[in-house]
């Protein structure tokens, strides 16, 4: 996708900016705000059918209001905002592939085994221990987000609310044939040896 091209000066975007256009010029203001957010509409669609995972989609997933639900008050606050997302890296797929493969490439040149199958379910890992405040070295967390890769949705969904059962075990998984459909209680009985 296209860069998105901006009308005026990046210091205009800002709130005291759209304040001050909105206060000589409220037509362009609005005029900008709506050619913004219809971009920003369907990056967010776009999102939506290839990264729902990713913290920007997630952030964004209702969108952005339409002009006649914001009060002139808060116009400006609102086009600073839209103008941040259009700005983002990760608002659209380029943004988010090329990210993804520069985390891979550092990943892998410290030796862990992050890859394009793991990517997606290990970025998950990371995200809820960081949510749940647990600290383990990023080996743990590629190691279960391979073994977790493999899994029916619905069995990861259950692994990562379980996370902090799971998660000392990260390493023994690769040793436990058929993780796929195997009970929770079984998997964390066959990995700690109870």
């Amino acid at each position: 996708m296209a860069k998105f091209e901006f009308k005026y000066d990046s210091d205009w975007y800002s709130v005291q900016g759209a304040e001050t256009l909105m206060h000589d010029n409220p037509k362009a203001l609005r005029a900008e705000y709506t050619r913004m957010r219809d971009t920003a509409q369907k990056r967010i669609a776009r999102l939506a059918k290839s990264h729902p995972e990713s913290k920007v989609y997630e952030a964004h997933q209702e969108g952005f209001k339409k002009l006649k639900d914001i009060p002139d008050a808060n116009l400006p606050e609102a086009f600073a905002e839209l103008k941040k997302f259009l700005s983002a890296k990760q608002s659209t797929i380029s943004g988010q592939e090329s990210i993804k493969q520069k985390t891979i490439e550092t990943w892998q040149k410290q030796g862990l085994d992050l890859n394009e199958s793991n990517y997606d379910m290990t970025i998950r890992v990371l995200e809820e221990m960081r949510r749940l405040k647990i600290v383990y070295g990023s080996d743990k967390a590629v190691a279960l987000g391979d073994q977790m890769s493999r899994l029916s949705k619905r069995q990861a969904n259950t692994w990562l609310k379980r996370l902090p059962k799971l998660l000392p075990y990260a390493d023994r998984l690769q040793e436990v044939q058929h993780l796929r459909g195997m009970s929770f209680a079984n998997v964390i009985k066959a990995v700690s040896g109870d």
